[in-house]
């Protein structure tokens, strides 16, 4: 199936950070160049543009609501019906009739008579290949369109990745049409459509670019973390629109809808303004004509620009610590992929549930990961850290002497009852965040092993939750890689280093996934969770590697 907009945040996570510091740095990365896009400094923000900045989220928001909720709207339809179209063909072309075991299927056959091993496998890899070729495309094709935005507008590229998107909507839509004429497998061209716009890590940097252009330092943390809501409400609904829409109205035409959905947020761009010009208007006033050196940058070719640009992203890797965080984004991304297509075919494979009512199941997973980041994640932060008493303050004598005092606070009865009630473990944000991100990686661990061995529906959601406890260690990790670079100016190239592994783990993880499934339902027993047990061992040695970070003493720069 088309990856969706949660696949695709799934994979390009990285374009923006927990903290909203992909916007801070001024250093080159792949997607966002060289030009400075917007000051800290308020008074480089031309007057009137508050009102105007504040239009531009709103409405950046309700785009990446609408192109995830399409994602969601396409993904379980295209699954059920490309199951349809491999189901008749199975049927139609007498295999079953050579296995003694089969029994005879009246045409056409329902729903129950598709969870056929043969069939399944064939599904899984159909979308398995789809995806991973799209993720590779996309890898070459985001490094031309990142840089061709501060050439062309951020809302211009945005606009062609969200309509290239739609055009791989309607590929699969078409196949699905003809499939009496045309091969099903003619849905991997649908892949070529990421040439055109560079795919969803264009899009996740142009939302990024965006942000950063008509924002504040200050504002920008809270900017994308409404992106990132408005992404997740969309995940959200959409299943559940599904599962209780697909059972009148068909999956074909939730097909559509989802393409209309996709149509509508590229065509909302309209609204936007171009923020590239207010940023360029921004670095002129600022740097005037600019360094013969940015103009020599300014005529190298794209390639050559890709290329420069890939090499400082491979230079920041300066310390064990952070080699150690940054090769975790290799074996990440199965845990993530494990949620959410191979989700939807194995729960209705193994336990007999019709593709429709496996929607009702990503909701509620989608609800446990946001109730671990909104509530979970903060509370157990706050509780774990051990206030400061003091402080050292600087005084002046009145002569340009300045002496240090250490200073007390007067803590009130209720700040000492919540000192008390409070764990009180660490000091350092760092050490801190360490810590949840290896019990967050334990979750995942054991929440994949459960999935694997689960008997019934029931162990298979409480599975789910478990693994939902671990859903925040992509962001911990994110995080702590930041505090291992040695200048904060280098972070944009740590996150495009992240970015071209994570791709390069798209296109294994995908046909992995797939080969497993097929194996343990051809294995049968406890063999078909082999997916989830590959799942529960890339979690865990991405735990050994995470337990060998060590924080230094007198933590600083590394």
């Amino acid at each position: 199936m088309p990856e969706s907009a949660e696949e695709g945040n799934q994979r390009t996570h990285n374009a923006t950070n927990c903290d909203g510091e992909a916007g801070n740095a001024t250093e080159p990365t792949i997607l966002l160049s060289r030009r400075v896009y917007a000051q800290s400094d308020p008074s480089t923000f031309v007057p009137g543009t508050t009102i105007t900045a504040n239009r531009t989220v709103i409405l950046l928001c309700a785009i990446i609501f609408t192109a995830s909720a399409a994602g969601g709207f396409q993904g379980l339809p295209a699954a059920r019906t490309f199951e349809d179209i491999l189901c008749r063909q199975y049927y139609d072309s007498g295999e079953p009739a050579q296995a003694d075991s089969t029994p005879v299927v009246s045409l056409p056959p329902g729903e129950d008579e598709c969870k056929n091993s043969v069939i399944q496998a064939k599904l899984v890899y159909l979308f398995a290949v789809n995806n991973a070729a799209t993720a590779a495309i996309s890898c070459l094709a985001a490094m031309p369109w990142g840089i061709a935005a501060d050439k062309l507008g951020r809302r211009f590229v945005l606009a062609v990745c969200l309509y290239s998107n739609a055009f791989s909507m309607a590929i699969f839509m078409l196949v699905a049409w003809m499939s009496d004429i045309v091969p099903i497998e003619l849905i991997w061209a649908s892949s070529l459509a990421g040439l055109v716009g560079g795919g969803n890590a264009v899009v996740m940097a142009s939302l990024s670019g965006m942000l950063v252009d008509i924002l504040p330092e200050a504002k920008r943390a809270v900017g994308f973390m409404r992106i990132n809501v408005a992404a997740m409400l969309g995940h959200l609904i959409a299943p559940a629109m599904v599962g209780a829409l697909m059972p009148y109205v068909g999956a074909r035409a939730l097909m559509g809808l989802g393409l209309f959905l996709m149509v509508a947020a590229a065509t909302a761009t309209g609204l936007l303004p171009e923020t590239l010009r207010a940023a360029e208007r921004k670095d002129a006033s600022n740097s005037g004509s600019g360094s013969a050196s940015d103009e020599g940058r300014s005529q190298a070719t794209l390639p050559t620009k890709a290329w420069v640009a890939l090499k400082d992203s491979f230079a920041v890797l300066e310390s064990r610590p952070l080699v150690l965080l940054v090769t975790t984004t290799l074996l990440a991304l199965p845990a993530g992929l494990c949620t959410l297509n191979l989700l939807s075919l194995y729960t209705s494979a193994r336990f007999h549930l019709r593709l429709a009512d496996t929607g009702y199941i990503q909701t509620i997973f989608g609800i446990a990961q946001a109730i671990v980041a909104l509530v979970l994640l903060p509370w157990i932060s706050q509780i774990t850290m051990r206030p400061q008493p003091r402080d050292n303050v600087q005084h002046d004598d009145g002569a340009g002497n300045s002496t240090a005092e250490t200073q007390e606070h007067p803590t009130s009865d209720h700040q000492q009852e919540a000192c008390a009630s409070s764990l009180q473990i660490f000091t350092d944000e760092v050490r801190r965040d360490l810590s949840l991100a290896r019990m967050s990686i334990a979750a995942l661990t054991l929440g994949a092993a459960i999935l694997g061995l689960a008997p019934s529906l029931a162990y298979f959601i409480a599975g789910l939750v478990v693994m939902a406890l671990g859903s925040a260690a992509e962001g911990l990790i994110m995080g702590l890689m930041s505090a291992f670079v040695s200048r904060p100016d280098r972070r944009a190239r740590l996150y495009t280093l992240i970015g071209i592994l994570q791709v390069v783990s798209a296109c294994y993880s995908d046909p992995m996934l797939a080969a497993c499934y097929a194996t343990g339902l051809k294995l049968g027993g406890a063999w078909t969770g082999l997916p989830y047990f590959c799942v529960a061992v890339f979690c865990a040695a991405q735990g050994v590697l995470v337990a060998l970070v060590r924080v230094p003493r007198r933590r600083g720069p590394v």
